[in-house]
């Protein structure tokens, strides 16, 4: 699939921005973004020299204000529509009932044909970070249910997953060994 590598050439910050603003094709112009800048505030520069030969010259100090002002409020704009969109798709996840089971429903059948084996299930990652307790011990139990010996996270363990999600694990495999008999 040789396309594939053409797309991912004109997939960058610029083209995407372009696009978005302009509704222009990719451009043809690879430098970075300093140099773009800098070859723009060098013409603006002798513009100025024009009127005011004045190297500290009042217009360019303003200029520079304006200009450092302009990024940086486009910079906050930029930030507060990420997050929007991160808080519009975390909203779009459902979590239900049905939701491990359609993600664990692979254990199910890996337990038919691997019935002497041991099988480790998968708590979501993302779960164990971003989720809360009650949601952990959700996955845990679809885990146990689709017949998982062995439960663990999914990819890994995120550096920033609270210990009161790893204990709801412990503790909902601590309830269920009590509601089958194996305290």
């Amino acid at each position: 699939m040789p396309y594939i590598h053409k797309i991912f050439e004109k997939a960058t910050i610029r083209s995407i921005a372009d696009y978005l603003l302009f509704g222009l094709g990719p451009d043809k112009d690879t430098r970075d973004y300093e140099e773009r800048l800098d070859e723009l505030y060098n013409k603006f520069e002798e513009a100025v020299k024009k009127y005011d030969s004045n190297p500290t010259s009042e217009l360019l100090d303003l200029s520079n204000e304006l200009t450092s002002e302009t990024a940086s409020v486009y910079t906050e704009i930029g930030l507060q529509l990420g997050m929007l969109l991160c808080l519009d798709m975390a909203n779009n996840c459902r979590w239900t009932e049905e939701f491990p089971d359609r993600i664990a429903g692979k254990e199910k059948e890996a337990r038919k044909h691997l019935e002497n084996r041991v099988l480790m299930g998968n708590v979501s990652t993302y779960a164990l970070e971003f989720g809360d307790p009650a949601r952990v011990k959700m996955l845990t139990r679809s885990c146990i249910k689709n017949g998982s010996d062995i439960i663990s996270p999914a990819c890994g363990l995120g550096m920033k997953s609270p210990i009161e999600n790893i204990q709801a694990i412990l503790e909902c495999l601590n309830e269920e060994d009590g509601q089958n008999g194996r305290d």
